[in-house]
């Protein structure tokens, strides 16, 4: 069973290579493994975003990897969105994003909402309990934020991604097919 606690103080603001960052830079790691559990607040550095990029690219296929790292960069530099990352030793095994939405989401009946914009988990590490863990991290940090709800999407092809939400306590709301058409 994976316990989380908060055994860090995270710094209001840091300067990195000259460039401050607030709160929300700060990742907040869960470390897993077996015989110790534990989080840390850790500030990231290059090499923890290029792997996170290489998580993130695993929700994400269709984006480069400089794309996912300017979207990283951003979710973590915003008080409106956060990374959450499980590492395991040396490896990063999962990360989580997620933001407060402020327009409709479907289903839902307040604002801001919290919103898990993607989870990912290596093979290696999956049905361990990691992704769940990560997005319940997310959860309490809407919950911080003020929100009284918290959804995610997935691709209507996406099964496994379904199942896993429905798994964690997720109730479907909607399917759609989104339409566009090019106005010259």
């Amino acid at each position: 069973m994976e316990s989380f606690s908060d055994t860090g103080s995270t710094p209001v603001a840091s300067t990195i290579k000259g460039r401050t960052f607030g709160p929300a830079f700060f990742l907040k790691r869960v470390i897993c493994n077996s015989s110790h559990q534990e989080v840390k607040n850790m500030r990231a550095s290059e090499k923890d975003i290029k792997n996170l990029t290489d998580l993130v690219k695993i929700v994400w296929p269709e984006n480069s990897k400089e794309d996912l790292t300017r979207i990283i960069l951003e979710y973590m530099d915003s008080d409106e969105s956060a990374v959450f990352a499980c590492k395991q030793g040396d490896n990063f095994a999962g990360v989580a994003l997620c933001c407060l939405r402020h327009d409709y989401v479907e289903g839902c009946d307040t604002s801001p909402v919290g919103y898990l914009e993607g989870v990912s988990v290596k093979e290696e590490f999956r049905n361990m309990g990691i992704a769940k863990s990560l997005v319940e991290e997310c959860e309490q940090w809407a919950r911080e934020k003020g929100c009284k709800e918290f959804a995610s999407d997935c691709e209507l092809s996406n099964t496994a991604s379904l199942n896993f939400h429905l798994q964690i306590g997720f109730t479907e709301q909607n399917r759609i097919i989104c339409f566009k058409k090019d106005l010259y």
